[in-house]
């Protein structure tokens, strides 16, 4: 793959900070130093030892544990030390070696009871592997949750002891089913719930107990035919009760189960198995249901609306949800004329659904979408005057019917109803670029200084935003001078500067390479820390924090300490560790190194980064995105394999590993859209193809005209976000001059190409 060269003068133009100010104020070194308080330590009692930075400990820290295993293998007598004996330990679970691990923690705690509780929660995950199992059953059921009394039960299983295992199971069953009714009805049921169950089936096997074991497997055919254990799951079921085999109405849950997972053949194969069984039938409508479902979440949308329209036309209580996702289906393959259709007769046939209504707004939101304005416009005009203020879409129906006029050219319509949506909007970066988009509406029905005076506005009351980036750049087009990207600070007494210290668990933990570890430590403590360091107790947190490497907490911390005022100013001496608390630089080494072999605008990885895990490295989203970057395992397989990497799910929570496929992905769609990074950030999110699609039908617009017609919520609040983000990172940097200007041209003809992903 070729290097990708700097993208900054295309969309984001990164001016030289020669003529600037300068990056805003540190805090002053010549300020006497303020007293420092004592950290509180819950550990302080048990000795803690003194370690030295060490390589070793910077591989474990960076996921390298294969390296860290070779370091710390090397250093002779050094190996002994029972703080490295528990690294040493923990980067044996990390390669797999669970038996050296066992032998490593055996006794630990008694030469290192600082971290007695860490060691003991290590070696009960190595012995549940390779025992002994019996203490592990202990450790695991002391913690008395639906998982751990899982694995519990397993491990007691494992050590021969049935009726202990059982009893655990038994309790694990209890809670994990407690409450969940509802919810399994509508999404299937949990991890926790198949897990436990699987469990109690196992043990009941082995107990002899035949009633509840085929019960527990009756159970798990039924409802989790697709979890990872189920390939057996029928044969011991048949061999524990043959002459009990699964009913009509069991195989019907059991393909439904399986059309939740996209599990298209094997649908097919349960519903033809239904005529064998015995009990009430299944009705035709209710088997197409099913198999339309499959198809549908196994994304192949064609077939899927096919087989849900002639599901819907054949009545039954799925009749108005198959129809309408027949709709859905057709728009999702592109067949916007068709959606629009079956949408409509969703609306004919289902008057009384809440279908008919997302119907009529979906049909209207396609128009739009299709950057087909006028028609977009007139569809939300009869949707407002049929369902009025009730409409459950409303509020989104004013905005994308303004967005419409604004683009077909009807700027008096347009101003007059965003001027009132910016009354009534709560959030603030959402009233922003409402406010910016009235003033492109009065500028184009030739408004100039009413449009000039909104403008001046949205860059005083949201600095750095996208708003105020876009806002600036039409102020200069007007020829108004833009005032400053921030109000200067405000200046005031300026205190020494606060010295910390971490507590001595948590230092430990930090200075052997388990930072998570020492995040959760410091978590612990927070409150203390508070107390003991008042008035200045947040501040000495992101201090704290920040001597980690990780950013997690720090910027969590930093959320909750800051006022709005304090990021509506340039930092002060006295405010700048809120800056850096909420816009961190975790992981620089393996940041920098990316952003230099892929050409990447420098901090874009980070205000990515801070919008997409709010910088967790071991974050899961509904998705299935993973870790700092939120890269979804199809993404990162295909990135992977571009660069001649094994792919391993696992290491997307390892933060170099993430960087390394995210970095090279992010420039990837960057270089695909010309470098610009709205267009790039809405890639990154929504997926090549949509914003390609968006380009068809709104590449002649202006940037920012185009950002605020993105269909998609998310990805839209996602731009925006990631803009302003870059924008205060650059300006924390180098101050005034290094802000971005925002080019609001969009270069024709950028679309991504077939291979895309």
């Amino acid at each position: 793959m070729r290097r990708l060269g700097s993208f900054a003068s295309i969309a984001l133009v990164f001016a030289a900070c020669a003529r600037g100010s300068g990056p805003p104020p540190s805090p002053s070194a010549s300020a006497p130093p303020a007293p420092s308080a004592a950290p509180p330590d819950a550990e302080a009692s048990a000795a803690v030892p003194d370690i030295s930075p060490s390589e070793w400990a910077e591989a474990i820290r960076l996921g390298r544990f294969a390296d860290a295993a070779k370091l710390i293998d090397a250093l002779g007598a050094g190996r002994d030390r029972p703080e490295v004996r528990f690294a040493r330990a923990r980067v044996a679970r990390a390669l797999g070696d669970d038996k050296e691990a066992a032998r490593l923690l055996d006794g630990l705690e008694r030469q290192l009871g600082v971290l007695a509780d860490e060691i003991a929660d290590d070696r009960a995950e190595a012995q549940a592997k390779v025992g002994p199992f019996e203490p592990a059953a202990r450790h695991f059921e002391a913690k008395k949750t639906a998982s751990a009394l899982t694995r519990a039960a397993l491990a007691w299983e494992r050590a021969g002891k049935l009726d202990e295992a059982r009893r655990a199971a038994d309790r694990a069953v209890g809670l994990a089913t407690a409450g969940n009714k509802a919810k399994q009805k509508k999404n299937g049921p949990s991890r926790v719930e198949i897990e436990a169950r699987h469990a109690r089936a196992l043990i009941a096997e082995k107990q002899g107990a035949a009633d509840i074991a085929s019960a527990e497997l009756r159970w798990l055919a039924t409802f989790a035919p697709a979890a990872e254990f189920a390939s057996d799951v029928d044969a011991r079921l048949e061999k524990l009760a043959p002459k009990r085999a699964l009913s009509k109405r069991e195989r019907y849950e059991r393909a439904l189960a399986m059309a939740r997972a996209g599990k298209v053949e094997l649908v097919e194969r349960e519903l033809s198995a239904i005529d064998k069984a015995d009990g009430p039938g299944v009705t035709k409508a209710e088997a197409l249901h099913a198999k339309g479902w499959a198809l549908y979440q196994a994304r192949d949308f064609l077939r899927a609306a096919e087989v849900l329209t002639e599901a819907s036309r054949l009545g039954g209580e799925h009749a108005a949800h198959d129809l309408f996702h027949a709709a859905r289906a057709l728009s999702r393959a592109h067949k916007d004329d068709k959606a629009i259709a079956v949408y409509g007769e969703v609306a004919r046939r289902f008057k009384t659904s809440p279908y008919a209504e997302q119907g009529r707004f979906l049909s209207a939101r396609l128009l739009y979408v299709g950057g087909r304005w006028k028609e977009a416009a007139n569809a939300y005009a009869a949707y407002t005057k049929r369902h009025a203020k009730e409409g459950r879409f409303s509020g989104q129906v004013h905005y994308e019917q303004a967005v419409a006029w604004l683009a077909s050219g009807q700027h008096d319509k347009a101003a007059k109803t965003l001027a009132k949506l910016a009354e009534i909007e709560t959030n603030d970066h959402e009233r922003a670029s409402i406010q910016e988009l009235t003033g492109v509406a009065l500028e184009g029905a030739g408004k100039k200084p009413a449009a000039a005076r909104v403008y001046q506005k949205v860059v005083e009351e949201r600095p750095l935003s996208f708003a105020a980036l876009a806002a600036s750049t039409r102020l200069a087009k007007l020829g108004h001078p833009a005032p400053p990207p921030i109000e200067p600070p405000k200046l005031g007494p300026v205190r020494g500067e606060l010295a910390v210290e971490l507590p001595a668990k948590a230092r430990l933990l930090h200075s052997l390479g388990f930072d998570t570890d020492a995040e959760q430590v410091l978590e612990r403590q927070e409150e203390d820390i508070r107390r003991k360091y008042a008035p200045r107790g947040d501040e000495a947190l992101c201090r704290m924090y920040g001597e980690l490497g990780p950013a997690a907490r720090r910027y969590r911390v930093g959320q909750r300490a800051a006022r709005p005022t304090d990021l509506a100013r340039a930092p002060a001496p006295d405010t700048r560790w809120i800056w850096d608390c909420v816009y961190p630089r975790p992981y620089e080494e393996l940041v920098r190194s990316a952003e230099k072999q892929w050409g990447l605008p420098n901090d874009l990885l980070y205000a990515v980064m801070r919008q997409e895990s709010a910088f967790s490295p071991t974050v899961v989203s509904p998705a299935n995105a993973v870790g700092l970057l939120q890269l979804i395992p199809p993404t990162a397989r295909n990135a992977a394999k571009e660069l001649e990497l094994t792919f391993e799910p696992l290491l997307l929570s390892n933060p170099a590993y993430n960087i390394r496929l995210g970095s090279f992905y992010l420039s990837k769609v960057l270089g695909t859209f010309g470098g610009n990074v709205a267009l790039g950030a809405a890639a990154y999110n929504a997926g090549p193809s949509a914003v390609s699609r968006w380009l068809e039908t709104g590449e002649k617009l202006p940037l920012d005209v185009f950002v605020a017609r993105i269909p998609y919520d998310e990805t839209r609040v996602y731009v925006g976000r990631v803009v302003g983000n870059l924008a205060r990172y650059a300006y924390l940097a180098g101050g005034d001059e290094a802000v971005p200007r925002l080019a609001l041209e969009i270069p024709t003809g950028l679309r991504a190409g077939e291979a895309a992903y």
